[in-house]
């Protein structure tokens, strides 16, 4: 049952790659780029849960895959406490996460070729 909803996960992470291209505005405020990682991140783990029923990784690379986006969760949350009470910092942190949650997102765009 659950093959049948992994083309759709497919698609919504192309699509959500794809935004710049619709011209989607960016997120512009602090809570709309934290909330725009979060999203990422949930499209990631979809992604690694549809590569892994479609068998295209192991299930070791899959666990690896939501290991670090679990990780990344954690680091998206702590950029935005330390925003509170410190933002040039909460700023810095936030990128790094997009960072690696950019790296994550390539290497699954690879698999899914």
């Amino acid at each position: 049952m659950r093959l049948r909803y992994a083309p759709f996960y497919g698609l919504l992470l192309c699509l959500l790659t794809a935004c710049t291209t619709l011209n989607v505005p960016a997120p512009t405020t602090w809570n709309q780029r934290v909330l725009a990682a979060y999203n990422s991140v949930d499209a990631a783990v979809q992604s690694v849960q549809t590569l892994a029923i479609a068998g295209k990784i192991s299930k070791a690379d899959a666990q690896s895959a939501h290991d670090r986006a679990v990780q990344l969760m954690d680091a998206i949350r702590l950029a935005d406490e330390l925003h509170g009470t410190n933002p040039t910092e909460g700023e810095d942190a936030l990128a790094a996460s997009i960072k690696t949650l950019q790296a994550l997102q390539a290497e699954l765009q690879k698999r899914q070729s």
